[in-house]
C-alpha cells in the first residue's frame, strides 16, 4: 500500500527550474523513495504518519464537540430563558478562551506536558459532566472514551 501526496506549485519555482523535476523530487521525499528505506519501512512510516494525522484531526473534532457540549448544556439546563441564552454563549466562549490560552498549538502560554494533558483532561471532564447532567449519558460515555483514547495517543506520539 503506497500513500502519497500530490503537490502542485504554480509560479513558486525559480526561473529556469524544471517544474516536473521539482514535483518528482517532492514526491520522492514524501514517499521515502530512496535506497536507505526498504518498502516495509516506507509503509510503516507512511502508516504512522496517517495515524498521527487522523489523531490530530480527531483531537480537533473533539475540541469542537467540547465547545458544542458546553453550548448544549447552557441552553438546556437552566429554566430561566435569559440565563439559557447567556450560558449558551458564555460557556463556549470561556472554554475557547481557556483552550486558546493554555492548550492551543500557537499560544505563547501553552502549557508543557504533562500539565497540558491535565488541563485538557479537566476541561474535557467538565464537558462530559455537562452532557451527563443534561441527560445525554450514552453520548457522555462515548465522548469520554474517545477523549481518553485521543489524549493517550497524543501523549504517546508527543503531539
Amino acid at each position: 500500500m503506497r500513500v502519497g501526496i500530490t503537490v502542485i506549485f504554480l509560479k513558486t519555482t525559480r526561473p529556469g527550474e524544471n517544474h516536473l523535476n521539482l514535483l518528482f523530487s517532492i514526491k520522492k521525499i514524501l514517499l521515502f523513495e530512496s535506497e536507505s528505506y526498504s518498502s516495509t519501512a516506507r509503509n510503516e512510516i507512511n502508516l504512522m504518519k496517517i495515524i498521527k494525522v487522523i489523531n490530530l484531526t480527531a483531537s480537533f473534532l473533539l475540541e469542537i464537540a467540547m465547545i458544542i457540549a458546553f453550548g448544549y448544556f447552557g441552553f438546556h439546563y437552566p429554566e430561566n430563558i435569559l440565563l439559557k441564552y447567556l450560558l449558551m454563549i458564555a460557556l463556549p466562549v470561556i472554554a475557547i478562551v481557556l483552550w486558546g490560552y493554555f492548550a492551543a498549538p500557537k499560544s505563547n502560554h501553552r502549557l508543557q506536558q504533562p500539565y497540558r494533558m491535565v488541563f485538557a483532561s479537566g476541561i474535557f471532564s467538565v464537558a462530559v459532566f455537562t452532557l451527563n447532567i443534561t441527560g445525554k449519558t450514552m453520548l457522555a460515555a462515548v465522548f469520554a472514551i474517545m477523549v481518553i483514547l485521543n489524549q493517550l495517543l497524543l501523549f504517546i506520539f508527543k503531539q
